[in-house]
């Protein structure tokens, strides 16, 4: 731990002899200089920023924690992967959310196919297996719904509600007005309220459970998972197709 700290400390030092300030960078910046400089300080601070959105998204679609830093560190290395790809995505987190929410799915119909593979070949009495997850609920519902959002109105719930930012720094950072954040914003609530009770849930367990979402996503990632986040080199099993 200790060394990684220290390598960190370098590479900051590095992005500051060339005037650079990390953390004051747009995530396109940072990613670019990372692939161009092949220089991790610039993926250290994407990880810091989007991780904790990303790992409540992994979790409350994976409750098992291992499977979900799998799913974690597999959408961070569909982050570099894509490279100079993402250079005209205005929002880097809502991108990397709907990248996470793929691969828990394909981890999860994977999950499936391998319980029903069991299943057939047990004793008949004992091919009882259910296809539907236990934790195939409430959370994979939002995060399903949002994903189905138009671009709009996903890139404004995103960014306000899943990532907690201001709507003024939120309309700063996409380049819209404020007026217009925050009616793209209001429609995406509604939209979202209407697709989960037509689901069957009750509109106040829908509250809830974005409010929950926003809280998880608000809590800072741990060294291991800032640690597996920034790394460049992950099994591809998870990756989504």
């Amino acid at each position: 731990m200790a060394r990684r700290g220290m390598h960190q400390l370098f590479q900051h030092a590095s992005w500051l002899a060339n005037g650079l300030n990390a953390s004051e960078h747009t995530d396109t910046a940072l990613l670019l200089a990372c692939i161009d400089n092949n220089d991790s300080a610039g993926m250290d601070v994407i990880v810091q920023r989007h991780g904790p959105m990303v790992w409540a998204t992994c979790k409350q679609m994976l409750p098992d924690s291992s499977e979900a830093e799998d799913a974690f560190q597999a959408t961070f290395l569909v982050l570099v992967q894509s490279g100079k790809k993402l250079q005209r995505v205005k929002c880097l987190g809502g991108w990397l959310h709907g990248v996470a929410v793929r691969v828990c799915w394909k981890h999860r119909r994977n999950v499936v196919r391998r319980k029903q593979r069991d299943a057939r070949s047990a004793k008949p009495e004992a091919a009882t297996y259910n296809a539907e997850p236990s934790w195939d609920g409430l959370y994979s519902a939002v995060h399903d719904e949002v994903e189905k959002l138009p671009t709009s109105l996903r890139t404004a719930f995103v960014l306000c509600e899943l990532q907690g930012q201001r709507p003024c720094d939120a309309a700063t950072q996409l380049g819209w007005k404020l007026g217009t954040l925050s009616g793209r914003l209001t429609r995406a609530r509604q939209r979202l309220m209407n697709r989960l009770t037509a689901r069957g849930f009750a509109p106040l367990v829908v509250v809830a459970a974005t409010a929950t979402t926003a809280a998880t996503a608000a809590i800072p990632l741990n060294e291991t998972l800032l640690a597996a986040g920034a790394v460049f080199h992950h099994p591809t099993n998870l990756l989504p197709s």
